[in-house]
């Protein structure tokens, strides 16, 4: 550890026994730590995954090489066997909660589950979550170790849940932003082609764009919310065919009654006839 490790304020709740786990995913030990500025930890090299969740302030992660800031309400989860090193960061103390995970399924479950490699922001941090978790670890029986080992899926299950809205959010805000540069009446209106324009890119860069964050091409994307308004607009008004697909960005009515029988199985008016249907 480094030199100011004596400033280090940190409290920890331990498993009973260290040295092995009777369950496939262990929680292993929950802890709260305070580090001041210019405090550093580590480096050290771990065989257990590591959660930490910063609470106030900010912290550096020096984790394989790769420097990594976890700020406020940011998660960082560090693989087993990964040497890092802490550190706050700001000039301001970084406050933080952290749990240690292992058992032979730990490593699997880390790479199945959608967390990414750096840190990511998942709001404040759940103190009482991480009180529940150690309130788990008190019980040094093997169901007490099985309730553990349970909260700790739920915990890691959640983060990936976490992980995946926020990048479900931050994909639909870049996209979102293509889409507001485009000088037209609305996102139905909108082709590839009027966004790269509008945004001055290529219909490559647009197409990555939205492949990488939403995982489907621009005109998949579009083409569906196009689907979903004309839906609408049958079943619930009286506005005819024709007007209907001028509202969704059809020029040619004709065009859409194709396009529309293609996606849905039937003519626009055969599924308005239908409306009843829920």
């Amino acid at each position: 550890m480094g030199n100011s490790v004596s400033s280090f304020h940190e409290s920890v709740t331990y498993r009973a026994a260290l040295d092995r786990v009777g369950v496939p995913l262990g929680l292993r030990s929950v802890g709260h730590a305070v580090l001041p500025p210019g405090c550093r930890v580590g480096p050290r090299r771990t065989m257990f995954v590591h959660v930490i969740w910063t609470a106030r302030g900010s912290g550096l992660v020096n984790l394989v090489g790769a420097r990594h800031v976890v700020g406020h309400g940011q998660v960082l989860v560090c693989p087993p066997a990964a040497s890092h090193c802490l550190a706050a960061g700001g000039g301001q103390p970084w406050e933080y909660r952290w749990c240690t995970l292992d058992g032979s399924l730990s490593a699997l479950l880390l790479a199945a589950l959608p967390l990414p490699a750096g840190a990511f922001a998942a709001g404040p941090c759940p103190e009482a979550t991480f009180l529940e978790l150690a309130e788990k670890l008190r019980n040094p029986s093997p169901e007490g170790e099985r309730q553990a080992g349970v909260a700790a899926y739920a915990f890691l299950s959640h983060l990936g849940g976490l992980a995946s809205a926020q990048r479900e959010f931050t994909g639909r805000g870049r996209a979102g932003a293509l889409l507001s540069r485009a000088d037209v009446a609305g996102e139905l209106a909108v082709t590839v082609t009027s966004l790269a324009d509008a945004a001055g890119l290529s219909r490559s860069s647009v197409h990555r764009v939205f492949r990488q964050d939403l995982g489907v091409t621009p005109k998949r994307y579009l083409d569906s919310l196009r689907l979903q308004t004309a839906m609408s607009l049958l079943r619930e008004t009286a506005m005819p065919v024709a007007a209907v697909a001028a509202a969704t960005g059809f020029a040619n009515a004709n065009y859409f009654a194709k396009f529309f029988r293609r996606k849905v199985g039937q003519a626009p008016s055969g599924f308005r006839a239908e409306r009843h249907q829920p």
